[in-house]
């Protein structure tokens, strides 16, 4: 649409009535002639008015969405400021945890987030409670008495008559 603007500024001067009746030549309706380019000119005027109007629209439009991207870059970048904040506050938070919970072995504890630390660490606090359950167990079943057993009275039953004896006098 550009380039029909153009070419119609670089056609020079519109023609003047006179003219358009000097070149029309004889039997010609120069009346007809004059209102269609009057009719031309009219509609020549409204679209280029109209084109104007469209590349104010277009200037608008392309301003906005410049707006829009600078927008989503700054919301883009933010986004990666807060993913590294988050990513450090949940290795902050783990080591805390940590702290706090020494029997609970640091491989078993991971996450990016809060959220997958505390559920990481009550599967690792499921864990160890289950490891001592068998261990606990493991030990009850393996325990042996300390010490020497405890004295009885001998079994004289076994004993003959002699052996009797003997043991009554030594003792």
């Amino acid at each position: 649409m550009e380039e029909t603007m153009e070419q119609h500024t670089d056609r020079g001067p519109e023609p003047t009535e006179a003219e358009v009746r000097a070149e029309a030549g004889p039997g010609v309706d120069v009346e007809t002639l004059l209102v269609r380019l009057a009719s031309a000119e009219a509609q020549t005027a409204t679209l280029t008015a109209e084109l104007k109007q469209e590349r104010t629209a277009r200037s608008a439009a392309e301003a906005t969405l410049a707006e829009a991207c600078e927008s989503a870059a700054q919301a883009g970048s933010e986004r990666d400021g807060l993913a590294q904040h988050l990513a450090e506050s949940a290795d902050r938070y783990r080591a805390a945890l940590l702290a706090a919970s020494p029997e609970v072995p640091p491989e078993l504890v991971s996450g990016a987030t809060i959220a997958e630390v505390d559920r990481s660490l009550a599967a690792a606090r499921e864990t160890v409670a289950a490891v001592r359950r068998r261990l606990g167990q493991q030990a009850a079943a393996e325990r042996v008495p300390a010490g020497a057993p405890a004295r009885g009275a001998p079994d004289l039953a076994a004993l003959s008559p002699r052996e009797k004896i003997a043991l009554a006098l030594a003792g």
